[in-house]
């Protein structure tokens, strides 16, 4: 994929570095599996995850910045680092912005592409970090490794210091973001839940998006051992000890309060099926879901036709079938019309989609003959 760079003269001079990346996330995201991932599959330099973190390869630059707030010094430790094209998985919410705005300005001029991974629910984040914090267990290696005390679980959560730290963390990160696309760059974005805890061919889907963004044709041929190595891979185990400490569901209870985390923002779309075709029986559109580009979603929900033959659906935006279109199993259509030859399988998914672009569907039969059954529109799309 060519980089959009921020500036035409820049331009050029980023699309002649090869690729790295920056993992823009938060600590205890759940993201180390895909990180791992990305950073094997670019095949690049890399350095140890964190590497700004105060106790890391590169720490002392922070420290550095913390002593002397002295910006060109900053500026200059920065350079030789990311002119070296060193992907990097960054934690921000520990780093001060001064420096994460930096990186993410400077890494403009040097071609980076960039990758944010969060977590849409903050409760599951912040018990794991209250559990890490407390117990000094980060990984399966230290949990292995490591005896941990009873008497820890006795220390009180500091329910407020966590919640504000999200807040902090989530508006950090949405300034990072908005940097980028302000200049022009095309940043990628994920959640974990939407990786490991969605359906399988949204997940699939979104990786997928990953890789070909990173690597381009490339992530085709490597894609299936990538996408099962990825999600093979379980967790450290500690989980079930997180509501141990004392407050722990307070904070969860908070942290349940607060709102879904998304960088995408939230869009309505609407199915219409013509007046003239009466072979379709039930139709719904769903939610939008975030692509992992920032301007692009996919759609999906369930059209269902009673007709002879055995005519394909076929779903395009500017004249081109969408690049995931498939046709899923549904119980609950299979129950509500048991008698429809197709309503077991009659649930559609599709994308990446832009939200400024109509969208047709059609039914194509053997002769090859089209119908079109219908349109997918967002308000701004029927305006113009």
């Amino acid at each position: 994929m060519k980089m959009i760079s921020n500036k035409g003269e820049q331009s050029d001079k980023a699309n002649n570095y090869n690729s790295s990346v920056i993992i823009w996330t938060f600590r205890r995201t759940g993201g180390t599996n895909l990180t791992s991932s990305v950073m094997k599959s670019l095949g690049g330099k890399t350095v140890e995850h964190e590497p700004f973190n105060v106790d890391r390869v590169y720490g002392g630059i922070t420290a550095e910045w913390l002593k002397t707030r002295d910006v060109d010094k900053l500026k200059s430790s920065l350079k030789k680092i990311l002119s070296q094209k060193i992907s990097i998985k960054h934690c921000l919410e520990i780093i001060p912005m001064e420096i994460n705005f930096l990186i993410a300005t400077l890494s403009i001029e040097y071609g980076y592409k960039h990758l944010f991974l969060f977590r849409e629910n903050a409760a599951d984040r912040l018990l794991s970090l209250n559990y890490a914090m407390k117990t000094g267990v980060w990984g399966s290696k230290q949990k292995a490794s490591m005896q941990i005390k009873k008497d820890v679980f006795s220390e009180p959560v500091e329910v407020s210091k966590l919640i504000n730290h999200e807040v902090s963390a989530r508006s950090n990160m949405r300034s990072i973001y908005d940097l980028l696309i302000a200049e022009g760059q095309a940043p990628l974005s994920a959640s974990f839940e939407s990786i490991y805890k969605s359906f399988e061919q949204y997940s699939t889907a979104l990786v997928n998006e990953i890789f070909l963004e990173l690597m381009g044709d490339t992530a085709s041929v490597l894609f299936d051992k990538l996408y099962e190595s990825l999600v093979s891979r379980g967790s450290q185990g500690s989980n079930s000890d997180y509501m141990l400490f004392l407050g722990a569901n307070e904070l969860a209870s908070r942290a349940s309060k607060l709102p879904s985390l998304s960088l995408h923002q939230q869009v309505n779309c609407k199915m219409t099926i013509f007046e003239s075709e009466n072979s379709i029986v039930h139709s719904e559109l769903w939610e939008a879901l975030p692509s992992a580009q920032a301007n692009k979603y996919y759609v999906h929900g369930v059209l269902l036709r009673d007709c002879n033959g055995t005519a394909a659906i076929e779903i395009q935006q500017s004249e081109k079938n969408l690049g995931v279109t498939a046709w899923l199993p549904s119980l609950r259509m299979e129950r509500m019309y048991p008698n429809i030859s197709g309503a077991s399988e009659c649930r559609f998914f599709a994308g990446p989609v832009k939200p400024n672009e109509k969208i047709t569907l059609n039914a194509t039969d053997d002769r090859d003959v089209k119908t079109s059954l219908g349109q997918i529109a967002w308000p701004m799309a029927d305006e113009s």
